[in-house]
This record gives structure tokens, C-alpha cells and sequence, in this order.
């Protein structure tokens, strides 16, 4: 079974049930806008701690295996650091070029360069680099924000208006990475531009938020048929956590931002 969990603007509109895959839709979560609480719903089973304050300009603040990372501008380049918790004291860091994003996983730091066509992954203790991932030269990969990242560790592959403009076609798909041998092991193709984030949520399918359209696609592994759901305002960011998709987006309208929904 796959299940979709949104958050975002209430009263989002639902795929085609004759072709998507199995959904849950939980009855204490309004779906209608008109219904929406006037407090956000919380995330079952997480709990917030308080940790040590940090010492200078410090942000981005990502945990995963029990470690802590932030990152802060420094100077021509950015300076990445492993944060103790408890007592709030940088126990590793590395300055490196800029960086178009970062993510966490179990195998190391993801760092995608700014040309969104490396990707490095830094051992998580030291911060010093095991792999470094040269994707296809088609290839321009966009990397999520969500954390953590679980395996299999999937990047967005879309188009991209420089180079299409300079004549270069850019793949417009996805790509599965392996973290822990430093490799390039899938890749398929995507309609309309191509993918923003991407993540498998169990053997059978993916589900991809399809860049320019703003819709959410359910990838068919078997057949690679992809079942396109209604659009999102913007593009919804996209995390798999114990075999559920959680995704959520920014809306336009403000006053909706704190009302959740199920797709």
C-alpha cells in the first residue's frame, strides 16, 4: 500500500482512485478547507528536545544517526560543521565551494555543487570526502530539503532554461545514487521537465514531483507508466519515512499555511 501524507493548503484534489495506487485518507484530518483547524496538526511520534545554544552565525540546522550539522557562510566558500548536541561545540567542520544543496543520509553528508552535476558524500564524523559522484553529462540534478534521506537515495533529473537555451537537451528523469559505493546505479526518464524531488517509498513505486507543473506522479517501477495527480501550487518538497510519502509545500495564501491534509 502506498500512502500519500500532505501538508500545506487544506482541500487539495485527489488522484484518480481507478488508476493510483491504495490510499488511506485518516478520518480526524479535515480535507475541506472550510473544516480546517485553526492549530496544526502534529506528526505522531516525534517530540521536540532543547539543545544547547550555538555560537555564531550558524543556520540550516539537520540531524541523521544522531549527529547534528549546520552550516554558515564563509567567505568565497561555505563552512560545514558536525554540531555536538549537547553541549553545542563545532566537533568537525570543512569549508567548501558553494554548493547548490545539501542533504543527510546514513551513509554521509549529500553535497549537490553548484553546477548540479557532482555529487560528494563527506563521512559523517570527519567531514572529509569518501565519494565523489559524477553524474552523466546530460544530467543536472535537483536535490530536496526534507530530511533525513532514507535508501534507496533517489535526485530529481530536470531541464534546465540555460542550457536549453545554449542547445544542450538536459535528461529530465531521475537518478538512483548509491551512497555507500559512490556510484550511479538507475536512471529513468520523466515527463513534462523532469523531476524536483524523488523518493521510493517501497518496491513497487516512486513518487516524484514533476518540475514546472507542480504535480506529484506516481511512478509505476514495473511498467515506468506514471500516474499523474492533480497539481500543487508550487512544487511540494517530499520526504519517505517508514514506507509513507510525507510531502509539503509553501501555499500562496498564508492564512491556510498551518492546515494539513491527506492525499
Amino acid at each position: 500500500m502506498l500512502l500519500l501524507v500532505v501538508a500545506g493548503v487544506a482541500g487539495c484534489g485527489k488522484g484518480d482512485a481507478g488508476t493510483s495506487p491504495t490510499t488511506t485518507e485518516a478520518a480526524d484530518v479535515p480535507t475541506d478547507a472550510a473544516d480546517a483547524p485553526s492549530t496544526p496538526v502534529p506528526i505522531p511520534e516525534v517530540e521536540g528536545t532543547a539543545i544547547a545554544h550555538f555560537e555564531g552565525p550558524w543556520r540550516g540546522l539537520k540531524g541523521v544517526s544522531g549527529r547534528l550539522f549546520m552550516y554558515r557562510p564563509f567567505g568565497a566558500d561555505i563552512e560545514l560543521a558536525r554540531v555536538d548536541p549537547d553541549t553545542g561545540e563545532v566537533a568537525a567542520r570543512r569549508a567548501i565551494p558553494v554548493w547548490e544543496g545539501w542533504t543527510l543520509s546514513a551513509h554521509g553528508v549529500v553535497v549537490l555543487e553548484k553546477d548540479q552535476r557532482v555529487v560528494h558524500v563527506l563521512d559523517l564524523e570527519t567531514l572529509a570526502t569518501r565519494h565523489r559522484i559524477q553524474l552523466p553529462s546530460d544530467a543536472r540534478a535537483s536535490i530536496g530539503v526534507d530530511l533525513p534521506r532514507s535508501d534507496p537515495f533517489w535526485l530529481g533529473l530536470r531541464r534546465y532554461d540555460v542550457d536549453q537555451l545554449a542547445g544542450v537537451l538536459t535528461r529530465m528523469g531521475a537518478v538512483r545514487l548509491d551512497l555507500a559505493a559512490g556510484t550511479v546505479e538507475e536512471i529513468i526518464d520523466l515527463p513534462a521537465c523532469g523531476a524536483a524531488p524523488a523518493i521510493q517509498v517501497d518496491d513497487e513505486h516512486l513518487v516524484v514531483g514533476i518540475a514546472c507543473i507542480n504535480q506529484v506522479g506516481i511512478v509505476d517501477r514495473a511498467t515506468g507508466e506514471v500516474d499523474l495527480q492533480e497539481s500543487f501550487q508550487v512544487n511540494p518538497q517530499m520526504l519517505a519515512y517508514d514506507g509513507t510519502a510525507w510531502l509539503r509545500w509553501k501555499p500562496w495564501d498564508t492564512s491556510d499555511a498551518s492546515a494539513p491534509a491527506r492525499m
